[in-house]
């Protein structure tokens, strides 16, 4: 369905991503770590039109769309969420999650799943950066995602409220979704993905020791 191509990218001298190639279908669940400033989320932009590839194609359903503009990445399915809040701080959040839908009761339901029914009503600053991350999820799958690319949605969550938001996610995503995790915590990893891929000096490998 969608695939990486021999992609790489630099700023500057530096070389983040070295002939990157993945392949992705429906209902994947792809987990990709890496140290620090890896290039975990330079891959996300890429994936998702943020960045261009110096070099290399992105294809969906074997048409190149490398050199669309940025907002119909989007628009064909490809979406993500960030590691910053991206709400608007003078709307409170039932309105911002609403205006990507028109399911507005099933947005307010999904809400109230995820542990966020208290904050509903609120403004984006009066709302704990956990439930942000949460409510970040939330907006990304009612855009009826076919690949959900989810960089370090875990950021702030305890132990077992990544148990909870990762037993959400499973339920709530459907099995025609693909979905790539950019994660650091382990039990997140472990709940919602079925295959890893490690990045280190530009270069991404399909990890031999998988998840059962």
């Amino acid at each position: 369905m969608f695939r990486l191509e021999n992609i790489a990218k630099s700023f500057g001298s530096q070389q983040v991503l070295k002939t990157i190639n993945l392949g992705i279908t429906a209902g994947d669940r792809i987990g990709i770590v890496g140290g620090n400033a890896s290039g975990k989320s330079t891959l996300i932009n890429i994936a998702t039109g943020f960045y261009r590839p110096d070099c290399g194609q992105i294809f969906l359903e074997n048409k190149a769309i490398t050199n669309i503009n940025r907002w119909k990445f989007s628009t064909l399915g490809l979406v993500r969420t960030f590691q910053s809040s991206r709400f608007q701080s003078e709307i409170i959040l039932a309105n911002q999650l609403t205006l990507s839908s028109s399911k507005s009761s099933y947005a307010v339901e999904l809400c109230k799943m995820a542990g966020l029914k208290h904050y509903i009503y609120n403004f984006p600053d009066e709302i704990p950066m956990p439930a942000l991350r949460k409510a970040e999820v939330i907006r990304s799958m009612l855009l009826n995602p076919r690949i959900l690319f989810l960089d370090e949605p875990s950021a702030g969550l305890t132990n077992e409220e990544i148990q909870e938001f990762a037993f959400f996610i499973k339920q709530k995503l459907s099995d025609n979704v693909a979905l790539v995790l950019v994660e650091h915590r382990d039990e997140m990893m472990r709940l919602l993905v079925r295959e890893r891929y490690y990045l280190n000096s530009g270069i991404l490998k399909k990890q031999e020791n998988q998840f059962a």
